[in-house]
């Protein structure tokens, strides 16, 4: 075989591989959080980039905030990246969805989804922090493999189970100390802490009413939407979903030495099925 024949082989062979996955060449079909990678850029196929346009003729579009895929055609965000004032949802053609990337850079080298829907929260509120949580339905399914997967949600705990304790993982692209967004996904993991430590963070009130949890995490800071991870049996649930947190210290930033709020996904899980397309 020679040199340039081997070459386009091995090419075709990868590009088979990355878009259909190990499975003998055949489409990966759907499982919830399934990954075949434990390190970057592969370990986090949930993960997707929302972006919104800017009011420029054509129209531009920037990052805004992050997501976590959770079907074929939904994903599952933060109420407050996609409304405008008065908690009105944004148009969906302004919104555009990227997955399967690790690096923000590499979104020119790729393809958008658009957004067919958005469903907000019906009782979210900007004032009081509640409810944070929407769903952006997908025109067309996304492309299956091991870079883009969907992530099991988190069902209602059995009698009140509390995951106190329970390793997690926050991943985002977050802004930095120089007020720049990450051009690589930024994980941070720990144990959940106590409610009680949460409690004190932001507000018992806030916690018990408005259905949080908290994780200590620098992901925080431009991470609107992203989620917070668990894993049990090798299966990947999305547990949170960035929503806002403590600012501390001189530059105001929070995700610097406090508890970043998520909402809870458990408590939503009624409303996120009743909600989501059957994929």
């Amino acid at each position: 075989m020679s040199t340039h024949l081997l070459g386009a082989t091995l090419i075709y062979l990868f590009i088979r591989l990355a878009t259909c996955g190990f499975s003998g060449g055949e489409p990966l079909k759907e499982q919830c959080g399934v990954r075949f990678s434990k390190i970057m850029p592969g370990n986090w196929p949930f993960h997707v980039a929302l972006y919104g346009a800017v009011a420029t003729v054509p129209p531009r579009y920037k990052y805004i905030c992050g997501g976590t895929l959770i079907g074929i055609r939904t994903v599952l965000t933060a109420a407050h990246c996609v409304v405008e004032h008065d908690s009105i949802a944004l148009n969906e053609t302004l919104l555009q969805i990227y997955a399967g990337i690790y690096s923000l850079e590499s979104v020119k080298y790729s393809t958008p989804y658009n957004v067919s829907s958005i469903v907000i929260h019906e009782d979210y509120n900007v004032n009081r922090l509640a409810n944070d949580v929407a769903l952006l339905k997908l025109i067309e399914s996304v492309s299956l493999n091991q870079f883009v997967q969907p992530a099991c949600v988190w069902p209602v705990s059995d009698n009140n189970k509390t995951i106190d304790g329970t390793s997690a993982h926050a991943v985002a692209w977050g802004l930095d100390e120089n007020e720049r967004f990450s051009k690589t996904l930024v994980e941070t993991s720990d144990r959940l802490p106590p409610s009680e430590d949460c409690y004190r963070q932001v507000g018992q009130l806030l916690v018990e009413n408005n259905s949080l949890i908290c994780a200590r995490t620098k992901v925080c800071n431009g991470s609107g939407g992203s989620g917070l991870y668990v894993q049990q049996n090798e299966t990947i649930y999305v547990v949170g979903i960035v929503s806002f947190g403590p600012t501390m210290g001189p530059s105001r930033r929070c995700g610097v030495n406090t508890l970043t709020a998520f909402s809870d996904v458990a408590k939503y899980y009624d409303w996120i099925k009743t909600n989501s397309d059957a994929d």
